[in-house]
């Protein structure tokens, strides 16, 4: 049976760390083209295996760093696992004392602000939350979403330490709570957990597997229509690039966005037709601030903030609309739903 001409190979998966980008690597490129950077190259998979490309899309994200290592005590807050290993500190430390588990949480950007807000939720087991925010509470945010921020954290009973940096976190004996020693300050911060979440970082231009691309600051220098510098089948979006210099912001709106950009351009250039600029459209910031209805979204410009119930719905929409396929965007609506009516039912109080 002949296939029919607009048929397509079925996509495939494979779960692997890639230790390697070789650009100049002789396999099949695009018709016309030679091999190599111009053409294709393959990927090396930390098995051994090299999977071939003619065309390569990268979407790693910038990654976070660790603790330093004056505060390796303190747990790392960057992925599932992270969360886990929370959970099951402040389960320890609720068995070993009498009051409420305390957390210091290091970091006064959106992601140590959200930490924080849920943390501190009666919800959550309304956990003794200080923040540790060097530069302020969100000083990069619009003035709006800062000042309900700042609230939702007064509101919270979240202690929050501004003008100060962290110098060092260490364990004490055992059964003894961490202390964290703060640059200039005699008083130290007792808590049974601490977690740094103080920013993203660029990647080591030596070891990153994107080495080969060639790396400015840690990102991978693509042109406006997101395709590598010297590199005519490589393509980058989110906040791994930096666009002619200037790095994207660590954002998913920038992601989604990129994302059909990144595609299109991939088929114009097979196509060899013309490319498409990216062009980012801020559309505004969403934050949570601890319980379910607890939110704000501070609209294009920063001028006004949205925050509450309705801000908590829309952005709770803004997730579910943005979900990659109708089922998964089913599955986290109805999860939503349910706990939203378990949380007003007569029965679950």
């Amino acid at each position: 049976m002949q296939s029919h001409p607009c048929s397509r190979p079925a996509p495939s998966f494979e779960r692997a760390a890639v230790t390697a980008v070789e650009p100049a690597w002789p396999v099949a490129g695009v018709a016309g083209r030679a091999p190599g950077s111009l053409g294709g190259g393959a990927v090396r998979l930390e098995d051994g295996r090299l999977l071939g490309y003619d065309y390569l899309v990268v979407a790693l994200g910038a990654p976070a760093p660790p603790p330093p290592p004056a505060v390796a005590a303190a747990l790392p807050f960057q992925d599932s696992a992270d969360v886990a290993r929370l959970r099951t500190a402040l389960d320890a430390a609720r068995a070993s004392r009498a009051g409420p588990p305390r957390c210091c949480v290091v970091g006064g950007g959106p992601g140590g602000v959200e930490l924080a807000a849920t943390l501190a939720d009666p919800r959550c087991g309304g956990v003794a939350v200080t923040l540790v925010a060097a530069s302020g509470v969100m000083p990069a945010a619009p003035a709006a979403q800062r000042a309900a921020a700042i609230a939702a954290l007064a509101s919270a009973g979240v202690t929050v330490v501004t003008d100060a940096r962290v110098a060092s976190i260490d364990r004490g004996a055992a059964g003894e709570p961490l202390s964290v020693a703060l640059e200039g300050a005699e008083t130290r911060i007792e808590a049974d957990v601490a977690v740094w979440v103080a920013g993203l970082g660029a990647a080591d231009a030596h070891s990153s597997p994107l080495s080969a691309l060639g790396l400015e600051a840690g990102r991978l220098a693509v042109d406006d229509t997101l395709r590598a510098r010297g590199h005519e089948c490589v393509f980058a979006l989110g906040d791994c690039a930096a666009v002619e210099g200037t790095p994207l912001p660590a954002t998913a709106q920038v992601a989604f966005q990129a994302a059909d950009y990144a595609a299109f351009n991939v088929w114009a250039t097979h196509a060899l037709r013309p490319r498409l600029p990216f062009r980012y459209q801020h559309l505004g910031d969403m934050l949570a601030l601890g319980g379910p209805q607890a939110a704000s979204l501070a609209l294009p410009g920063g001028l006004a903030a949205l925050d509450g119930p309705a801000a908590a719905l829309l952005r709770r929409a803004a997730y579910v609309y943005r979900q990659p396929t109708l089922q998964q965007a089913a599955v986290v609506g109805s999860a939503w739903l349910r706990a939203a009516l378990e949380a007003v039912s007569p029965s679950s109080r």
